[in-house]
């Protein structure tokens, strides 16, 4: 018999941590054949723990497991649950000892901690700084698919107003899965000057650093929050002070941080669970931000694919077409167009290829989405925009100008010049002396393309691969040419460089990075996705051209093979969700805000009186939860969304109808524009659009996610 035992619970219960050591500290062992007295002089280094799982037939290392010490926690996640096999490995002076490890259910859902990742979901090898993003990761234990509310705050630490200085930076929603949601924060430098805006009392300036908390809560019928320790992030307006005596640290000076200092954990019974995690950071503005790699939402510590990723990510890509260069022939395929002007298209090929590893174009996904734009834009046949090509219809339709002259369509439809100075030029206004740049004079009717003359809207035409179209994105681009193109791209002064291949071509990629499009395309592949990015390249298309350009994705998804590329994670291209927060409740009604991921619909939901209830015939509103959708066509409401899950059973049709007053609830819910009391507007038409949207994207794996943050 092995003279080495494990000592500890072989049935632990995830989320609460246990002891394990080689000493029978916890009087739970008989075995009077084990001999402790040749490890009684080890020291903790001399002792090394392991986690292994079962995956198929073989036992796998989980080297983010591995600890060193004579008794070590550990605390197993919601993943281990689903674990075919789990062991122990203890390693100390030549023995070892194994003790196999089954997991036991929490009895009560609770967060166990948040902690603070980098942009590539690693533990931080540097301080975090502005310019950087944080990545939220969020540990629960027995509450699967539930949302969490994960906000960023920014820490004043002033005691005497109770932390109402405190700034909350930004708050996303997320769901739990195997124990885990994430949110991802960027640390913009503009936000620096909210820091220093709001001082404690007696601080002349927020010092050196500012330090930033994220909480993580749950809405059930309590209210459940952890909140991660400090992220200290460097001030940039920080100037120390001359002659100044020694001061203290940061967190010294502030004392407790963030909503400790509310003595939340003591006084309010709904908060479940509370911690905090300290991070140092340099004084100064990243100038290396950590690059943002392939997107897949990995779940870490029991995840056994999670390090096989993380190599993956390194460089050792398991997708042999991610890598790989762009293809005229793959062009043409998306885009016959491109044949019409070969010699144009092979060059835009080429150059394309020269700068899409420094852009980070390395991904199936990416290359779909940076295709389908471009080849929307211009049809790699031309580098100018042929608006001069459209009919009078399509012009009174996209342009204002037009819209408001559409006898000018007629007479100048075919005349480039004519049309350009008209649709970007005047664009809201109706004579030349009334144009005001939106950079010079924000508001009313100012140019927002920037232009300040009607000539102007044809000098600054769209042009280039991206179109790039206005004085102001000119310029914006022209910061980037200047440095990639010393003494040559000024493209205020020479906007024609753009009709170059090699000009045209880095526009596009100054574009596409400077409006973050890869995190854009990194989220999937379903049409709403598309749209994200459409909107951001050419917000003004009609509903014509977003269905155009979801049409020309599919072909795309086809040709590099989307649906084989290891490198996608493929749940993220689940259908429509809708997230409802119920917010303001009487006695008559109940009315949240709702949003829809990846578009810009927002609005009202009107629903039933409390408290929850499951039982039909009850006029109360439904349990908050994760629902269904699916397309309901009765005698009295038809082509409308229909509610169930497991507790809502489908046959009690919750609908979501058109209706203003809580007295035309009947147990569904009613969107609108706007609210007031027991009451929302514009129902029918912020019914449509939702319907409408649902429509465009597809009702399969659509759900809406209703939660409860009362005020």
């Amino acid at each position: 018999m092995s003279k080495l035992t494990i000592f500890g619970k072989a049935n632990p219960v995830v989320g609460k941590k246990e002891y394990y050591s080689i000493y029978d500290f916890f009087g739970s062992s008989n075995l009077v054949s084990f001999d402790q007295s040749q490890f009684q002089s080890l020291s903790d280094e001399h002792v090394k723990w392991s986690i292994w799982t079962l995956s198929g037939s073989s036992w796998s290392k989980r080297p983010e497991n591995n600890k060193t010490g004579i008794t070590v926690p550990y605390t197993f996640s919601q993943k281990s649950l689903t674990r075919k096999g789990i062991r122990m490995l203890v390693e100390a002076n030549g023995e070892k000892a194994v003790l196999d490890i089954k997991t036991e259910k929490a009895t009560q859902g609770k967060i166990l901690h948040v902690d603070l990742l980098d942009n590539n979901y690693n533990k931080p090898t540097r301080p975090f700084a502005y310019g950087d993003w944080i990545i939220a990761r969020v540990h629960c234990v027995d509450m699967e698919l539930l949302p969490v509310k994960v906000t960023l705050w920014e820490d004043d630490g002033d005691k005497t107003k109770q932390n109402t200085t405190n700034v909350r930076i930004e708050t996303k929603i997320s769901d739990i899965l195997n124990g885990i949601a994430y949110a991802k924060f960027y640390l913009n430098p503009s936000h620096a000057w909210l820091a220093n805006a709001k001082l404690a009392k007696g601080d002349k300036n927020e010092g050196k650093f500012h330090e930033y908390y994220v909480t993580a809560e749950i809405f059930e019928k309590i209210s459940k929050r952890a909140t991660s320790k400090n992220a200290n992030i460097p001030n940039p307006d920080y100037k120390p002070e001359v002659q100044a005596p020694k001061k203290q640290t940061p967190a010294e000076k502030k004392g407790p941080s963030k909503k400790e200092e509310k003595g939340i954990a003591k006084s309010e019974k709904n908060i479940h669970d509370y911690h905090e995690t300290k991070v140092s950071v340099k004084n100064e503005i990243s100038t290396n931000p950590v690059w943002e790699k392939i997107n897949s939402m990995m779940t870490v510590n029991m995840d056994p694919d999670w390090w096989k990723k993380k190599e993956d990510e390194k460089g050792k890509n398991n997708c042999p077409r991610c890598n790989q260069d762009f293809k005229y022939d793959d062009i043409v395929k998306i885009f016959p167009s491109a044949s019409k002007n070969k010699n144009l298209a092979t060059k835009l090929i080429e150059e394309i290829n020269l700068l899409k590893d420094e852009y980070k174009i390395n991904t199936c996904l990416r290359k779909a989405h940076l295709i389908n734009q471009l080849g929307s834009e211009t049809g790699f046949n031309t580098l100018i925009e042929e608006i001069d090509g459209y009919s009078t219809t399509t012009l009174t339709n996209l342009f204002g100008y037009f819209k408001r002259h559409p006898k000018e369509a007629e007479i100048y439809k075919g005349n480039l010049y004519e049309i350009a100075i008209r649709a970007y030029g005047l664009r809201k206004v109706d004579n030349d002396e009334d144009i005001v740049s939106c950079v010079l004079s924000p508001g009313g009717k100012c140019n927002d393309l920037g232009n300040e003359s009607k000539e102007e809207g044809y000098t600054y035409i769209g042009r280039g691969l991206i179109q790039l179209t206005g004085k102001y994105n000119y310029s914006q681009i022209n910061k980037d040419f200047k440095k990639a193109f010393p003494g040559k791209g000024d493209l205020i002064k020479n906007p024609d460089l753009l009709e170059e291949p090699k000009y045209a071509v880095m526009s596009a990629f100054s574009y596409w990075i400077n409006n973050n499009l890869n995190s854009k395309a990194d989220i999937g592949s379903n049409p709403a996705n598309v749209d994200s990015i459409t909107k951001i390249i050419n917000k003004n298309l009609d509903a014509s051209h977003y269905e155009k350009r979801r049409k020309s994705f599919l072909t795309s998804k086809e040709v590099y093979r989307l649906n084989e590329c290891k490198n996608i994670d493929q749940e993220l291209n689940a259908g429509v969700v809708i997230r409802l927060i119920r917010k303001w409740q009487t006695k008559k009604s109940t009315i949240g805000e709702f949003t829809i991921d990846n578009s810009d619909i927002t609005g009202y939901i009107l629903e039933e009186k409390g408290p929850d209830t499951t039982i039909s015939g009850i006029e109360q509103r439904i349990p908050i939860g994760t629902y269904n959708l699916v397309w309901h066509n009765g005698t009295k409401f038809k082509n409308v969304l229909k509610l169930y899950n497991n507790e809502v059973n489908i046959n009690r049709a919750i609908l979501i109808h058109a209706g203003n007053s809580a007295e035309a609830t009947e147990g569904c819910l009613l969107p609108g524009s706007s609210r007031s009391v027991d009451w929302v507007s514009k129902s029918v038409d912020k019914l449509n659009e939702i319907n409408e949207y649902v429509k465009s994207i597809g009702i399969e794996n659509a759900k809406i996610i209703i939660t409860q943050e009362y005020e």
